[in-house]
């Protein structure tokens, strides 16, 4: 037979338990209440402006990354166009991304940029080639308001360093006041950057003009298309 102090024993078991999942259920319950009000709802930003490869060759697997190109004189905000475009290319995981320093560059052509619109320098083929890379990406930031609303123009391209075809080319232009852009922004921010403090919401891409622009550079890189046997 059970005894008493038992019995309360289990009773007292089976009420903490009972708490706790009712509890547990309700802070789930808020946060799911939370998610369906916030989603983003509509279609989303397509880019139109591009060209692009069915794949990439095989053979392209070191690619060197030149400096970003601004339409100002903005030597912090080219640093971190370069670091997040980096961090990007390497997120999409298409080949392997070799960083050219704009002091790498002027050692070795005299300039810290190079416009998409220009050859590749021989002497900068030469130096690339050398270090056994197989590509050139380039970005250029054609207009870049950092105020809201903001707006970004970006023109990108990636080429062969052998035979220098282009593999793929976009242009485009966006601006946070496009409802198609708002909600890929949103969509892009509830997976990557709504868990970072300060921000909770899908919002937060369109909060900062570097925010958004982690959005633009994110949007732009994932249209490059897969190498072939991947």
């Amino acid at each position: 037979m059970i005894s008493l102090a038992s019995k309360l024993s289990l009773l007292g078991r089976v009420l903490l338990l009972l708490l706790l999942s009712s509890l547990f259920s309700g802070c789930t319950s808020h946060r799911l209440e939370r998610m369906v009000q916030d989603a983003p709802i509509g279609r989303g930003f397509s880019i139109g402006n591009i060209y692009s490869a069915d794949r990439l060759p095989a053979e392209l697997r070191r690619v060197a990354l030149l400096p970003v190109q601004l339409d100002y004189d903005d030597f912090q905000g080219r640093a971190r166009f370069n670091r997040i475009l980096s961090s990007q290319l390497r997120r999409a995981g298409r080949f392997e991304v070799v960083q050219i320093e704009e002091s790498e560059l002027y050692d070795v052509i005299g300039r810290r940029q190079i416009l998409l619109q220009e050859s590749i320098p021989i002497a900068l083929v030469h130096y690339l080639k050398a270090r056994g890379l197989d590509g050139v990406f380039q970005l250029n930031v054609d207009e870049f308001v950092m105020y809201r609303p903001f707006t970004i123009g970006v023109h990108a391209r990636l080429f062969q360093l052998e035979k220098q075809p282009v593999l793929w080319e976009v242009n485009e232009l966006f601006r946070s006041t496009d409802e198609g852009v708002i909600i890929s922004a949103r969509r892009y921010a509830q997976e990557n950057v709504g868990n970072r403090y300060p921000f909770n919401d899908s919002y937060a891409s369109l909060r900062g003009p570097f925010l958004f622009s982690e959005f633009v550079i994110h949007e732009v890189v994932n249209t490059l298309p897969l190498a072939f046997g991947r």
